[in-house]
C-alpha cells in the first residue's frame, strides 16, 4: 500500500465518521426519530442506524437524501463539528482514579478537575 493509498483511506475513514457524529447530532438536536429519518428519506431503519454507526460508505445521492431529511445543506453533514464533548475528556470516576493511582492531590496548584493542561499565564 503507498503513502497515498493509506491517506485516502484515512481520510474517507473520517469523512464517514464525521458524517456519522453530524447525523447522530442532527437527530438528537432536531428531535428526529430514527425512523422518521428513514421514512423522510425512503430508506430502511436499519440503514440510517448503519449510517449512523460509521459503518459503509454512502452514495452522493444518499447523501443529498440525508441533507434534506434533516433539513440541512449536504456539506453540512461532512463538515467537521468540534463540540465540547471534542474538546474536554470527561472525568474519571473516583474508582478508577484509585485503581490507576491517580488521585487528586491537594497541593495540586491548578485547581482543576480536568485531565486537560491549563494555560499558562504569560505574565
Amino acid at each position: 500500500m503507498t503513502e497515498a493509498t493509506a491517506g485516502a483511506e484515512n481520510a474517507e475513514e473520517t469523512s464517514v465518521k464525521t458524517m456519522a457524529a453530524n447525523v447522530r447530532r442532527l437527530l438528537r438536536t432536531k428531535k428526529i426519530k430514527t425512523i422518521d429519518l428513514a421514512r423522510r428519506i425512503g430508506t430502511s431503519r436499519q440503514y440510517i442506524y448503519m449510517i449512523r454507526g460509521g459503518l459503509g460508505n454512502v452514495t452522493l445521492e444518499t447523501l443529498d437524501k440525508l441533507a434534506e431529511g434533516l433539513e440541512v445543506k449536504p456539506w453540512q453533514l461532512l463538515l467537521r463539528v468540534k463540540t465540547k464533548i471534542d474538546r474536554q475528556e470527561p472525568p474519571l470516576p473516583p474508582n478508577l482514579k484509585r485503581q490507576y493511582g491517580l488521585e487528586d492531590n491537594e497541593d495540586d496548584e491548578s485547581g482543576t478537575d480536568s485531565p486537560l493542561p491549563t494555560a499558562v499565564s504569560q505574565n
